[in-house]
């Protein structure tokens, strides 16, 4: 497995999205996912065991600001 915990708050809180999403990488298949609009989400990169396709989904999280 690759290197975890690459993304901090300052450089989250930085990531600006311009006419389309941007997703950055924080390891481990986590990504945070920054819309035009500036909203963020974290997602997960899954890998579906029975069909071994990759996909993303989103995850529920609490919103604390930054």
């Amino acid at each position: 497995m690759g290197v975890l915990n690459k993304l901090t708050v300052k450089g989250i809180a930085s990531l600006k999205a311009a006419e389309s999403a941007i997703r950055k990488s924080d390891g481990g298949g986590l990504y945070v996912l920054v819309k035009p609009n500036q909203t963020k989400f974290w997602e997960f990169r899954y890998t579906k065991p029975s069909t071994k396709k990759k996909t993303f989904r989103d995850v529920a999280v609490q919103i604390i600001p930054l």
